[in-house]
């Protein structure tokens, strides 16, 4: 007995080593947009998400602070701002053809910008500008298509008695006529993204649709980066009620999700596929060819030169001593 416990501490010194010694895989970055959508079953579904050991999750307000600083620098918000009123002054003035063009330059900026992702709000107002304008015009049908584009934007959106009747009710008619639905960000708008995550290879979208009243249908779309095209991963109708089969339902799904990541992502590590990024700028140095020489701590023959003595220390001092041991039942 004496003789084993002798050999314990050099062999956990030597698994230590290897342990430190042993190169650790980092963990694939993806991009996650979970849209809080008319239901929190969502959140659920994006819980799941965050703990995998083989890839680490990004939430899209993590990224709010730095995508607001590149819309700063380009000073596209504020021309956003500036068009948007201007379109609304001209409104006022009965100008509906220029308040409508206006509006689709602040749009088309909107699509070279990242505000959508921060402040949807913004472009919501776009919209409903523009739907106004059609009304104006005796284009109903692409003021409906507007007003419902706007209430996705901002579920909050309601129209005060600063609005006309006729406004109003054609607003109403346009969110009665057809169920409300999540509609993912163009992927083009979407692969910006990756500028701000170099080393991300995907972007999961989660959105939520209600077909019919007391129903949720969850959705979890991936966009990998250089695809054209959103990969549907899975999707599952949930009845909201009960809630707590509700809320389990939505769990359940996240783990379909997480798993179907984990896939693809160790899939891509066994053949050596790595996500591409961007590339470097001109002032940015190139990494050096070999990789960087090892703390002194992290190679094996120290390692085993600690074990060694340790062993013969942990050897004698027993024998000296010529003790009992006493083997203790340690209960986790």
């Amino acid at each position: 007995m004496t003789a084993r416990l002798a050999l314990l501490p050099p062999a956990l010194l030597l698994l230590g080593g290897l342990c430190l010694a042993a190169p650790v895989r980092p963990r694939s970055r993806l991009l996650l947009l979970a849209d809080s959508g008319p239901s929190d079953l969502v959140g659920l579904a994006a819980r799941e998400l965050l703990n995998s050991p083989r890839f680490q999750v990004i939430p899209l307000a993590a990224l709010t602070p730095l995508m607001q600083q590149r819309d700063a620098e380009t000073g596209v918000t504020a021309r956003i701002k500036a068009l948007r009123e201007e379109g609304r002054q001209a409104l006022l003035a009965l100008a509906d053809d220029v308040a409508a063009r206006k509006v689709d330059e602040a749009l088309a900026l909107a699509r070279s910008a990242f505000v959508r992702f921060y402040e949807p709000a913004l472009l919501a107002q776009l919209h409903l500008l523009r739907a106004i304008a059609g009304l104006n015009q005796s284009r109903p049908d692409l003021a409906g298509e507007d007003f419902r584009r706007a209430h996705q934007l901002d579920a909050e959106l309601i129209l005060d008695a600063h609005y006309s009747p006729q406004v109003r009710e054609a607003f109403a008619r346009a969110l009665e006529h057809e169920p409300e639905a999540a509609t993912p960000p163009p992927s083009t708008e979407l692969t910006a993204l990756f500028g701000l995550q170099p080393e991300a290879r995907y972007a999961i979208v989660l959105a939520a649709d209600t077909p019919q009243e007391g129903t949720v249908l969850l959705k979890g779309l991936a966009l990998e980066r250089g695809a054209l095209h959103y990969t549907l991963i899975d999707a599952s109708s949930i009845s909201i009620a009960p809630a707590a089969a509700a809320q389990a339902r939505a769990r359940e799904l996240g783990v379909k999700l997480k798993a179907w990541l984990e896939a693809r992502v160790e899939a891509g590590a066994q053949v050596g596929v790595k996500a591409p990024v961007l590339p470097a700028s001109p002032a940015a140095q190139p990494r050096p060819a070999t990789a960087p020489p090892r703390a002194w701590y992290a190679r094996w023959y120290v390692w085993v030169a600690a074990a060694i003595v340790v062993g013969g220390v942990a050897t004698a001092v027993p024998l000296a001593l010529q003790r009992d041991v006493v083997a203790l039942d340690v209960r986790w």
